[in-house]
């Protein structure tokens, strides 16, 4: 849907699921926190520091690659997972489901 930043959306809705049609992608560009395991101990520190810098700043959470899926679940049984990949050279992973509403 064409969308004029300075007008009012004509479709609203609390969450995405009522506004979307079947086969609809949805696409997040996020970090993604690596496993923590795969870290030098210094990599591991600013991870971490940046994770509580999240909660502190917004009340939220860095996830890791296998919390993505469950993510979804648990916002509606009716997304599906697609994956996520990082383009090379990039810092964002590009998080997909499609909506099989």
């Amino acid at each position: 849907m064409a969308y004029d930043f300075f007008t009012e959306q004509p479709v609203t809705a609390d969450n995405l699921a009522p506004a979307l049609k079947a086969r609809a992608k949805i696409v997040i560009h996020k970090r993604i926190l690596p496993s923590l395991k795969t870290l030098s101990t210094a990599d591991a520190q600013r991870a971490i520091n940046m994770d509580i810098g999240v909660l502190q700043l917004l009340n939220a959470q860095q996830r890791e690659m296998q919390d993505w899926p469950e993510l979804f679940r648990r916002a509606d049984s009716r997304y599906h997972y697609l994956g996520a990949k990082k383009p090379e050279g990039a810092i964002r992973w590009i998080i997909e489901a499609e909506w099989r509403g």
